[in-house]
């Protein structure tokens, strides 16, 4: 009788003991701004102010006759995406990762009729600048801007240029190329580079190093730098809206023949009634929501990464490669190489998430028989990874390692080893590939219990029940493959 008193004590213990365990482990558990797609300047409010009128007629530089540059062409150059990042109200997120991106102006295109004017460097009379007027109550710093305009092909620009004057007076405190007054704040880009996206003549500059304006008025100015029989002419839109001062047209050298060699505002060197430009500008950590153009050959979404180096294309047909060899390695080979100078085919591997854009060294290995192989690097101060395919291709990766990789082959198939640099890195290493005990027949991955073959399948089975009780999974082909 005493020994069952103490048994159910002892039971009670331990019940108490587990419940107070249970307990204390618990650990709680778009719509466009550009509504009209005939978003084309009005020639009759462009800069020159008759057609009759202007200096040079017949020229292709006038803004204002029935010539090529005229920007009242009755065709769409907005492509007009509904992804307008000027539909962003101020405070949203722009859609990365962590990011966040404020309106500091919203000016979109004008709707029924956006008119435009002419702002360009051609190296002639005219030559012309367009600016608008921004009121910041706060230091801002400034990361995106957005000039719509029409007409132009700015991927054949020279340049494209922009640049953020003092106020003067109700003026810009300065002309472009003036020699005299030096802007707030300018940058002047070759096209193709990273930080420009545009479609025809609609251009977002991702200020690649953002700059902080004091509290004040500042003038926004942009232009391109072309010639207009290959680019055209530019036409920086109008807005309907009318924010601060009116915005300011000057030809220094008069080849409008409208009067404006300095400063002017726009109802007065011209016929018109609008107020503003088109013009978006944004602060904080801004991308493009429409992320990466995998063949637009720039970097859209300003990562650093363009096109097929961008996760975000890689699983894109146009981005998967094939690579070829003649490099050969065999089981217990020992190979001193070096990735520098080697080709850089490989960007990419779809059993990793690391872009691999350094140059890479490729090794052909056929199997012997069926069995385990494992790949080490060593000897490497560059960033290498090493990886294991069953055929030549980003899309036909196995295994990915830091220094080693494991790899279950087949006998008589080809497989490729690779070593890769991250982030662009090159280097010399030491290259080792082993080849494990032979695997015996039966011994495969398959979606039945045990495997029916392997000499030690009680233990990877005593180890791992589940191989013997569910299914025979790569874990227990791999834990065979190390049987004696």
């Amino acid at each position: 009788m005493k020994s069952k008193i103490l048994f159910f004590l002892l039971l009670v213990l331990v019940l108490s003991f587990n419940n107070a365990c249970a307990d204390s482990s618990e650990s709680g558990s778009d719509s466009d701004s550009d509504t009209d797609s005939d978003s084309d300047s009005d020639s009759d409010s462009d800069s020159d102010t008759d057609s009759d009128s202007d200096s040079d007629t017949d020229s292709d530089s006038d803004s204002d006759t029935d010539s090529d540059t005229d920007s009242d062409t009755d065709t769409d150059t907005d492509t007009d995406t509904d992804t307008d990042i000027g539909e962003y109200d101020a405070g949203i997120s722009d859609g990365g990762p962590g990011d966040l991106c404020f309106v500091v102006v919203n000016q979109p295109e004008a709707v029924a009729d956006p008119e435009g004017w002419s702002a360009n460097e051609f190296g002639d009379t005219y030559d012309s600048y367009l600016a608008d007027d921004v009121i910041l109550t706060t230091p801002t710093p400034i990361s995106l801007i957005h000039t719509p305009g029409t007409s132009a092909d700015l991927s054949l620009a020279t340049s494209l240029n922009w640049a953020v004057y003092a106020d003067s007076g109700g003026v810009p405190a300065g002309t472009p190329n003036d020699g005299v007054t030096t802007p707030q704040w300018s940058i002047s880009l070759l096209h193709g580079n990273s930080h420009i996206f545009y479609t025809g003549a609609d251009i977002y500059l991702h200020v690649p190093t953002p700059f902080t304006l004091p509290a004040g008025t500042w003038w926004f100015v942009f232009w391109a730098e072309g010639d207009i029989t290959t680019m055209g002419q530019f036409f920086w839109s109008a807005s309907d809206t009318s924010n601060g001062a009116v915005l300011q047209f000057v030809n220094p050298l008069d080849g409008f023949g409208t009067g404006a060699t300095t400063w002017t505002p726009i109802t007065t060197a011209i016929t018109t009634t609008k107020h503003d430009l088109a013009l978006d500008v944004w602060t904080g950590t801004c991308m493009l929501p429409w992320g990466e153009v995998c063949s637009g050959g720039i970097d859209e979404d300003w990562d650093g990464d363009i096109d097929c180096y961008d996760t975000e294309c890689w699983a894109e047909t146009s981005c998967q490669v094939t690579c070829t060899t003649t490099d050969t390695i065999s089981c217990s080979d020992t190979i001193n190489s070096t990735t520098i100078g080697a080709g850089d085919i490989m960007n990419h591997y779809d059993c990793s998430i690391v872009a691999e854009d350094g140059p890479e060294k490729i090794y052909e290995f056929t199997a012997p028989a069926d069995h385990s192989i494992t790949a080490t690097i060593s000897g490497h101060t560059a960033e290498l990874d090493v990886f294991i395919l069953d055929s030549c291709a980003t899309d036909s990766c196995i295994i990915a390692g830091d220094d080693s990789a494991v790899a279950i082959v087949d006998n008589g198939l080809t497989y490729y080893i690779i070593v890769d640099g991250r982030n662009g890195d090159e280097g010399t290493f030491t290259l080792d590939l082993t080849c494990g005990p032979t695997i015996l027949d039966g011994c495969y991955e398959t979606s039945t219990p045990g495997c029916g073959g392997c000499p030690c399948e009680a233990a990877v089975c005593a180890a791992d029940p589940y191989c013997c009780s569910t299914a025979w999974d790569s874990l227990c082909v791999g834990a065979c493959s190390y049987c004696p």
